[in-house]
């Protein structure tokens, strides 16, 4: 492979009009050992030349004032540098590209984007030398159809024969990339199938343990809850108010946890099938209910009504608590949102439990509605589409 030498200096022209792209490649070549001279131009490109001529010239197509296909046709009819070697950077995107570089008279087609060793193995291909020189061949007039006419392009059949297997190996390097991309997709798409599997089976596992859970930590629950009521109504004897305030505290705090724990819900047998993710529809009752149990006072009332309009089942959730004012009705279905009020302002939550409700009631292609008034209960309603009716297969 030539390399630059003291005495012998192998001088390359880069005509590039981008100072990143420009950089990369005066990087590559003065690594191993060239000069490198830049042009931003091809204007500039032919200024240099008529200073110095190098021992190639290497251009971008893409480029202000004059292309790479210009700068290589003026190249070619200057007396001084009929034979210089001239490399064009390019995405050789269709024969367009494979015809002009015919006609302009370019030695080589190098493909964006390219590796450091692909340019410099082309690059020794073009430099002179006498394996080069040799049998470069007397000019050629080859007949071309191209865009319905013909084109009569004169060459010579060193140049033709380097430009058409640049030509190929562009084509061969662009089907490697897109198989190696393609081997890349398949791999991540196995990874991306394990992972869901992985996580479904997670989901699944976090769902089996919260409901184990619950249904543990419920009995104890109530266990502490109704012997706290006990003690504080007297049934264990008299307490005093130092006990009494524990006792309260107990009773506040274990009201609090029951309610966390969620509820579980069972539906009645001979209702219709319906198209939808059991555990999120779970979790929309879940939050509904616990809504409604947390808004409501005691010895309200909350309830849950379920039935069937036209291939649509619905389900209402209803309490007697504190209701909600017609112009929030909107509001509280967006996330992060907590109504601030006299009535509300005791109660923690995140403010997402409505929201992740309507998202997951829309993903099924139902809607949730609410009826409210201040002091006088809500009413939270949503549908799902029916897939089959009362004992048919689903």
């Amino acid at each position: 492979m030539p390399m630059a030498t003291t005495s012998n200096p192998v001088r390359i022209l880069v005509a590039e009009d981008s100072p990143t792209q420009a950089e990369q490649l005066r990087h590559v070549l003065e690594q191993r050992g060239y000069e490198v001279v830049v042009a931003e131009d091809g204007v500039k490109a032919l200024e240099l030349l008529a200073v110095s001529k190098p021992s190639l010239v290497i251009s971008d197509i893409v480029m202000p004032e004059m292309d790479g296909y210009e700068l290589c046709r003026r190249i070619r009819i200057d007396k001084n540098t009929p034979d210089l070697p001239v490399i064009l950077l390019t995405a050789l995107a269709d024969t367009q590209d494979v015809f002009e570089g015919l006609s302009c008279g370019a030695d080589s087609f190098i493909t964006k984007p390219y590796s450091g060793d692909y340019l410099l193995e082309q690059v020794a291909r073009m430099l002179p030398d006498s394996k080069r020189t040799e049998g470069i061949g007397s000019a050629l007039s080859v007949d071309l159809s191209w865009g319905g006419k013909n084109h009569v392009v004169v060459t010579n059949q060193k140049r033709l024969i380097t430009l058409l297997i640049s030509t190929y190996e562009a084509a061969v390097r662009r089907n490697t990339e897109l198989a190696r991309s393609q081997e890349e997709l398949s791999l991540m798409n196995e990874r991306l199938e394990a992972a869901t599997v992985l996580a479904e089976a997670a989901n699944r596992a976090k769902s089996e343990f919260i409901a184990n859970m619950s249904h543990e930590l419920r009995t104890p629950l109530n266990a502490i809850l109704g012997f706290s009521d006990v003690l504080l109504d007297g049934g264990g004897g008299e307490v005093s108010e130092k006990q009494k305030r524990y006792l309260a505290n107990i009773r506040v705090s274990g009201g609090g946890l029951l309610r966390m724990i969620g509820l579980r819900v069972e539906v009645a047998s001979g209702l219709p099938t319906i198209s939808a993710d059991e555990r999120r529809i779970a979790q929309v009752l879940i939050n509904l209910l616990s809504n409604a149990l947390k808004f409501t006072p005691d010895g309200g009332e909350v309830g849950v009504e379920a039935a069937v309009e036209a291939k649509t089942m619905r389900v209402t959730v209803w309490d007697t608590g504190i209701g909600i004012a017609a112009e929030d009705f909107n509001r509280i279905f967006l996330p992060f949102q907590q109504l601030e009020s006299p009535l509300t302002k005791s109660f923690e939550g995140t403010g997402l439990g409505l929201y992740l409700c309507r998202k997951i009631v829309e993903l099924h292609g139902g809607r949730i509605r609410v009826e409210s008034a201040p002091g006088r209960g809500s009413r939270f309603t949503f549908t799902v589409p029916i897939t089959a009716e009362p004992g048919e297969s689903s």
